[in-house]
C-alpha cells in the first residue's frame, strides 16, 4: 500500500498543542502518505479551533468525525452535533432520532450484522420514544465524554494532564438506567 485514504486520529489528548498536531497531521498529507485526516472523541471546542487553524493556514482540515452517540450518551446532541448497539432497541431509537443519517453498527460476521438488521422491522411508539428519552437525558451530574475519557487517563499517566475545567469523578446514567431496567 502506497498510501491510506483517511487517517483517523483517535482519543484526542490534551498535552500537544492544537497548532502542532495540526501542522504534524497537514505534513503527512502533504508527504503523500496519508490523503485525508479525520479525528474521534475530540471536543467541540478543539475540534473548531483545528479547523479554522487549519483553513487559515491553508493546512489539511479534518473531513471526517467519529463519535459516540447512544441511548445513555446524547451528549453529541449539546456538543459535537452543534458545532459541525448491540440491542435491537437502541438502534430503532437511533435511527428515528431527527439527524442521525447512518449509525454504525459493527457487525463482524453476517449473523450480526441480520441481528442488526431487524432493529429495522418495528417502529417504537411515542410512549416508548418519550420513556427512553427520558430516561436517557442528562442530569447535568456526569462527566460528558470526551472529558471523561481525559479523566480516566490521568489514572494510567498521573495528573500531568492540562484538561480544562477539570472533573471530578460521580455516579454516571448508566448505573441509573441499569437500576430502572432491574426494577
Amino acid at each position: 500500500m502506497s498510501y491510506v485514504d483517511i487517517l483517523y486520529v483517535h482519543a484526542y489528548e490534551y498535552r500537544t498543542p492544537i497548532e502542532e498536531f495540526m501542522r504534524s497531521l497537514d505534513d503527512v498529507v502533504r508527504s503523500g502518505k496519508v490523503l485525508y485526516v479525520a479525528v474521534s472523541d475530540i471536543p467541540s471546542w478543539a475540534l473548531t479551533r483545528a479547523n479554522i487553524m487549519a483553513e487559515l493556514r491553508g493546512w489539511s482540515p479534518f473531513i471526517g468525525l467519529q463519535t459516540r452517540y447512544n441511548l445513555l450518551d446524547r451528549s453529541l446532541e449539546f456538543d459535537l452535533q452543534p458545532a459541525c448497539a448491540e440491542l435491537d432497541v437502541a438502534l430503532n431509537w437511533i435511527q428515528q432520532k431527527p439527524g442521525i443519517t447512518s449509525p454504525l453498527i459493527g457487525a463482524r460476521t453476517v449473523a450480526q450484522l441480520e441481528e442488526n438488521l431487524k432493529s429495522l422491522e418495528f417502529t417504537l411508539t411515542p410512549e416508548q420514544m418519550k420513556r427512553l428519552d427520558d430516561v436517557s437525558q442528562p442530569t447535568g451530574r456526569e462527566i460528558p465524554f470526551p472529558y471523561s475519557m481525559a479523566d480516566s487517563f490521568d489514572v494510567f499517566i498521573g495528573k500531568n494532564m492540562q484538561v480544562p475545567n477539570k472533573f471530578a469523578p460521580i455516579t454516571t446514567t448508566y448505573n441509573y438506567l441499569w437500576k430502572i431496567i432491574l426494577i
